[in-house]
């Protein structure tokens, strides 16, 4: 009887050693904030469509194995703030969008917390493709960066096409909306040409530590943006 229960223990260990050993690819954790570090395309954006700043990207798990990434991004001198709904497959890393007219695929790096987002589909006429290189923080990887290299040969691209933006985030002129977006406020509305932030109360470290670069960047990113009118936080 004890032989029998030691080797049932037996296998339950090794069991859960191989789980180990082989991670399931459906249980990668995508959730948290992504920093773009580089980008790539295949020649089907125009100009006006590549973005002059990168943004912090946040991605969040839904039930199902569903994503949903929160994009943020500066056009026409607004911030905009977009959702979109990635919907899990059956190919581990592959993701759908727009009602299945668009297909990302996340792949994972050698480097630590690095990995590769490649979005493609159809466009009238003709098919597109973006990369991105992604890290969970915002400095940079020159072997991170080695890979995407090798990830934009590998699709047929030039390594001399790749297009490195700075880095909007926490307190930059045009990246403080991000942190607003993902801290304090709800969301940002234009109302008789004038920007009204409409947020909750902050807690009382936000107030203590980041009001007053807050201020500092509001006034900055009035200037930046070219308008000429009032922005008001109200805290």
């Amino acid at each position: 009887m004890k032989r029998l229960l030691l080797t049932l223990i037996l296998l339950g260990l090794v069991a859960v050693l191989k789980a180990q050993e082989f991670p399931s690819d459906d249980k990668e954790d995508y959730s948290g904030t992504w920093y773009p570090k580089a980008m790539i395309h295949n020649g089907s954006l125009p100009s006006h469509n590549i973005p002059s700043k990168f943004f912090p990207v946040k991605m969040t798990a839904l039930e199902g194995g569903d994503l949903e990434a929160e994009v943020i991004f500066w056009k026409n001198g607004q911030c905009h703030n977009v959702k979109i709904l990635m919907k899990k497959t059956d190919e581990p890393g592959k993701f759908t969008s727009f009602d299945n007219k668009r297909f990302i695929y996340i792949t994972a790096l050698p480097v630590k917390d690095h990995y590769i987002m490649y979005c493609e589909g159809r466009l009238p006429g003709k098919l597109f493709g973006v990369g991105k290189l992604v890290g969970r923080n915002p400095e940079e990887n020159p072997e991170a960066m080695e890979e995407f290299k090798k990830f934009v040969q590998r699709k047929g691209l030039k390594v001399e096409d790749i297009i490195v933006q700075e880095l909007n985030g926490t307190f930059s002129p045009l990246g403080f909306f991000w942190f607003l977006q993902s801290t304090v406020c709800l969301k940002a509305t234009r109302c008789m040409q004038k920007t009204v932030w409409l947020c909750h109360q902050p807690p009382p470290m936000y107030r203590r530590v980041y009001l007053e670069r807050v201020r500092i960047c509001l006034a900055t990113a009035t200037v930046a943006s070219g308008a000429h009118n009032e922005i008001k936080l109200l805290v």
